[in-house]
């Protein structure tokens, strides 16, 4: 079983994010929470990594202590890797070496405006793991999900459940075609959602020029709900 990534700045939805990241694994994967941190400038990397884990908050340690609390008492271990002046390659290498095979963005990560943050979040979308963006009102147990097709899309639905099933327990109920055309589509979106009980998106990743589209984004952000890709 291999392990789970996530990227925080040890927000209070990390904890979220961790217990979704159980419910996801066994025991035997572990949960490496990676903190982010600009180049060290002229400091060593050495001093600039003390540096960093010093000056944690005290509500940053608290988050900690609890995620810590929450995977220990599920027999998982919980790995805390600090990262300086981190780029696309070094996320590559991490991810290899670490062994990921799930990627969870808290949503506190993935909305922070600053480069560093966009540009991890960017970097992970780039590679081929699954990657679990988490939203304001997520349960960390998901049961039912719709999937949101794009023309780029290769899986066949089977493939699809058979990939999700080998993480979560989650079952696609219902199905929508993406278009350039959202607005339209989020009326009939909420019905669907609101009348099958779902608790979670299911989107295929785009391609390289349109992975990041804007419609598919404000999509995502105007249901409210968690998004596996």
């Amino acid at each position: 079983m291999k392990n789970i990534l996530i990227p925080t700045f040890l927000s209070r939805d990390t904890e979220t994010a961790v217990l979704t990241a159980i419910g996801a694994s066994e025991p035997e994967s572990e949960i490496l929470l990676l903190i982010p941190g600009e180049s060290p400038g002229d400091e060593s990397a050495s001093a600039f990594m003390r540096n960093m884990r010093n000056s944690l908050s005290a509500q940053q340690l608290e988050i900690l202590a609890i995620c810590r609390k929450h995977a220990a008492s599920a027999g998982f271990q919980l790995r805390v890797h600090s990262q300086a002046g981190i780029s696309g390659p070094l996320v590559r290498n991490l991810l290899a070496n670490m062994e990921i095979g799930l990627v969870i963005i808290p949503v506190s990560f993935a909305a922070r405006q600053k480069p560093l943050s966009k540009n991890v979040v960017a970097w992970l979308a780039k590679s081929r793991l699954p990657i679990l963006r988490m939203s304001e009102s997520a349960s960390t147990e998901m049961k039912n999900a719709l999937l949101l097709e794009n023309a780029s899309g290769s899986a066949g639905l089977v493939e699809l459940q058979q990939r999700i099933n080998r993480r979560f327990p989650i079952k696609i109920v219902s199905q929508a075609a993406v278009s350039d055309h959202e607005q339209s589509l989020q009326k009939l979106l909420r019905e669907t959602i609101n009348s099958n009980e779902i608790d979670v998106l299911v989107s295929t990743r785009r391609t390289e020029n349109t992975r990041n589209s804007k419609t598919e984004h404000d999509l995502h952000h105007a249901l409210g709900l968690p998004v596996l890709s």
